[in-house]
């Protein structure tokens, strides 16, 4: 099942996100025991935008240092790192044993927009977009996912404002979205 870790009320960014740690320690702890009863495996997506505290790799490895059951898992979406300028390969090594599920969503980020505003006033110089229309260079994800060990499912997330405005055009996003990934495994194949 994929999730979030939740934030407690009083943790923000200010704070710092790891001032939150053991209280959520405590729920996924509590989550654990419920999916163990139910043989149900727990990923946490790495949203930052959604109250979470497991949003960069930092984050995992405090999380997975205190709760080493392996029932807890990462569902793995490199959009989340990259505009938060992790580096969205290394993880897909160092965590290999813990990425359960994988989310195929870029990030564009708009360098001239960035440079005027910085990381904090406002959060307009980037966006989800389809995969191959951002930052993240597909042929090495795939090629480091795959050399990981990782054989599961890679699930396009269509988030791309740019294609969302008919039916036709989340269908063409996602078709687009496939045709690039397939090209970008065949690239890796190929290699």
């Amino acid at each position: 099942m994929v999730a979030s870790t939740g934030r407690p009320s009083n943790i923000d960014m200010v704070t710092g996100l790891t001032a939150g740690l053991d209280e959520v320690v405590q729920f996924l702890t509590e989550m654990l025991e419920i999916a163990a009863r139910h043989n149900v495996r727990l990923a946490i997506e790495n949203c930052p935008v959604m109250g979470n505290i497991a949003v960069s790799p930092y984050m995992y490895e405090l999380l997975f240092e205190k709760i080493q059951d392996r029932g807890l898992g990462w569902a793995y979406d490199p959009s989340h790192l990259a505009f938060q300028f992790c580096d969205v390969y290394a993880p897909l090594e160092d965590f290999k044993e813990r990425i359960y599920h994988v989310h195929a969503k870029d990030t564009y980020i708009d360098q001239q927009l960035l440079a005027k505003m910085g990381t904090t006033a406002e959060q307009h110089w980037w966006h989800y977009c389809l995969p191959g229309k951002g930052v993240v260079d597909w042929t090495k994800f795939l090629e480091v996912l795959r050399g990981s060990g990782y054989d599961e499912v890679v699930s396009i997330e269509h988030e791309d404002s740019n294609w969302e405005k008919t039916p036709e055009l989340v269908t063409e996003g996602i078709l687009l979205s496939k045709k690039h990934l397939e090209h970008s495994m065949k690239q890796h194949k190929s290699q």
